[in-house]
């Protein structure tokens, strides 16, 4: 890409929160760094994993040290997800944020896809379908609780006037992964909250306050 068109793009914020991924993160990593929009920082928060997770971070950050790609790496005791996420969000840069689980991973249009919707509405968070995935990256089958959970989730939302009257119902979002999010918004509502499990549904119904949210109708991520 042009460094001048990169540079006229505005920057999205990326953060992992990692903890005990050791199968899953180089493959979270490069589908960042394999994404088609190029004007990304990405930061990776280590939770004290106590698996090989922090050595394959530091192996895939020098495959990738051309210069090109913007990576930072923190390494922290145990304290949560919340605490991880906020951890990287406070130290990043962008006008755009967003998350990744470290089990999960990116298509490779996902970014562009978002970053166009937000700047073309006034919306301050949207998010998009999900893949639901199993260990090995297959989609999981039709009947799988998750996957009827997820389709009959959807379905009600064909109901209701709004997305944000959806998820006062269920988390359609799925996973704190899947929101995209301006950091004006972040800042108003300062931060995530200290919940091990549902910060992100938390984080989703304080934003109602402030915007609709908008949902892409494809598939931009995989869920594990």
């Amino acid at each position: 890409m042009n460094k001048n068109i990169k540079n006229s793009l505005p920057l999205v914020s990326i953060v992992i929160p990692s903890y005990n991924h050791e199968l899953f993160i180089e493959e979270a990593i490069l589908s960042v760094y394999n994404q088609t929009y190029k004007n990304i920082e990405l930061i990776v928060v280590d939770d004290g994993s106590t698996d090989r997770s922090p050595q394959i971070i530091n192996n895939v950050m020098k495959t990738l040290s051309d210069g090109s790609f913007q990576i930072r790496f923190f390494q922290r005791p145990h304290f949560g997800a919340h605490s991880a996420i906020n951890f990287g969000l406070k130290r990043s840069k962008g006008r755009f944020l967003t998350l990744l689980n470290s089990d999960d991973f990116y298509f490779p249009n996902r970014i562009s896809s978002l970053v166009k919707t937000l700047l073309q509405s006034q919306a301050s968070m949207a998010f998009s379908l999900v893949k639901l995935v199993n260990t090995t990256g297959k989609k999981l089958r039709e009947n799988h609780p998750t996957s009827r959970w997820y389709a009959t989730s959807l379905a009600h939302k064909r109901h209701v006037r709004s997305i944000g009257q959806t998820l006062l119902r269920s988390n359609i979002a799925v996973t704190s992964g899947n929101l995209f999010f301006s950091t004006e918004l972040f800042q108003k509502l300062k931060g995530f909250q200290n919940y091990k499990m549902a910060h992100d549904l938390d984080f989703i119904l304080r934003s109602l306050i402030i915007s609709e949210p908008i949902m892409l109708s494809k598939e931009l991520m995989a869920y594990r």
